[in-house]
C-alpha cells in the first residue's frame, strides 16, 4: 500500500469515526501538530496515539456526518511524506449549523507504513464562527 493510499484511508476512517481503525495506523511515536490552533484552548501539538484519539473523539463527535473529501494528493521527493488537500462537510449537531473547512495535511510515515507525523493546516476562523465564539 502506498503512503498516499494510507493517508486517504486514515482520513476515511477518521471521517467515519472509526477511531480504533485510525489508531491501528499510527506509530507509537505519533505526533499531531496544528500550526494554526483549531480553537484558542486547543494544543498545538499532541504526542502519542491515545491522546490524539481522545482529542478527535472529544471534538469530532459533536458533528455529523464528518465527511472528508480529498481534492488533491501530492507525493514528494521524500517517499515517506504525502501532502493532501481536503475538506470537511458536516454540521454541528447541537445547532444544526453547517461546518465546512479546508485543510492541508502533511503526512509523514515511518518505514513500517505507520503514520508518525500529521501536521494539519486549517482555518480556525470557520470553527469560531460555527461555535459562535
Amino acid at each position: 500500500m502506498s503512503n498516499a493510499v494510507r493517508a486517504t484511508e486514515i482520513l476515511r476512517r477518521l471521517g467515519n469515526f472509526d477511531f480504533e481503525g485510525v489508531r491501528e495506523m499510527l506509530s507509537p511515536a505519533f505526533v499531531q501538530e496544528y500550526p494554526y490552533l483549531p480553537t484558542a484552548d486547543s494544543p498545538d501539538r499532541i504526542e502519542g496515539p491515545e491522546p490524539f484519539i481522545a482529542f478527535c473523539r472529544n471534538g469530532m463527535t459533536a458533528f455529523a456526518p464528518y465527511a472528508f473529501r480529498i481534492s488533491a494528493l501530492y507525493e514528494t521527493t521524500n517517499p515517506t511524506t504525502v501532502i493532501a488537500e481536503y475538506s470537511s462537510h458536516s454540521r454541528l449537531l447541537a445547532t444544526n449549523t453547517p461546518y465546512r473547512n479546508r485543510y492541508i495535511g502533511v503526512f509523514v510515515f515511518d518505514d513500517d507504513g505507520q503514520l508518525r507525523l500529521w501536521r494539519e493546516y486549517l482555518n480556525p476562523q470557520i470553527i469560531s464562527e460555527v461555535f459562535g465564539v
